[in-house]
């Protein structure tokens, strides 16, 4: 067998079958090295736009991928530092992920940029409320359906912290009002305000 390297540096042999399997051999450990690694960014997907990256942590958001939900809405954030949606996104993956106080401050960020963000105001009170800390959840609660009334499951977090700090009547009033709105309480939370 006789061989040459060619200028893209895969060895060819006279083999034709030898030569097939060795660039298929490429095209697979490029593939895998694509596949695998963070740092190896497409050009195209360098090309991104803000509103691009945001969308792509929405979508990674969607299939529980947060890890990566984070990473795309930092990238939106590195192109746009002012981009409220981008530290929104962010806060309400790192939420899933635990991180409690990065979700907060996220959504701070965010509502400093765009002081009429009620999901912001939702998600931090969301937050808040994992951290036990009811009383600044109910406040953001409060915050949110000033922008938006009619949110259902706002009624229902809002509820959830007066239960928890044994405000029942509170508790009880938010719980019929997510209902009238569609939400589904569930039965022991109800009976709990007895």
């Amino acid at each position: 067998m006789t061989g040459d390297i060619s200028n893209s540096g895969i060895v060819k042999v006279t083999n034709n079958t030898i030569t097939r399997y060795s660039n298929e051999l490429v095209r697979r450990g490029i593939e895998e090295i694509n596949a695998i690694s963070l740092n190896l960014i497409p050009p195209v997907i360098k090309n991104l736009s803000a509103s691009d990256w945001l969308r792509k942590g929405n979508n990674a958001y969607e299939l529980k991928d947060y890890d990566n939900a984070i990473l795309y809405c930092q990238k939106a954030i590195d192109l746009k530092p002012d981009y409220a949606e981008a530290y929104y996104g962010r806060g309400i993956a790192k939420d899933n992920l635990k991180d409690y106080q990065g979700a907060i401050a996220d959504c701070t960020k965010a509502i400093e940029l765009k002081p009429d963000y009620s999901n912001a105001y939702y998600h931090r009170g969301f937050a808040k409320s994992d951290l036990k800390d009811y009383q600044g959840a109910i406040a953001d609660y409060t915050e949110a359906l000033k922008l938006k009334p009619d949110h259902a499951e706002i009624y229902y977090g809002r509820g959830v912290a007066y239960s928890y700090l044994d405000q029942k009547s509170k508790a009880r009033t938010d719980f019929m009002r997510a209902i009238e709105l569609g939400y589904r309480v569930p039965q022991e939370f109800l009976d709990a305000c007895k």
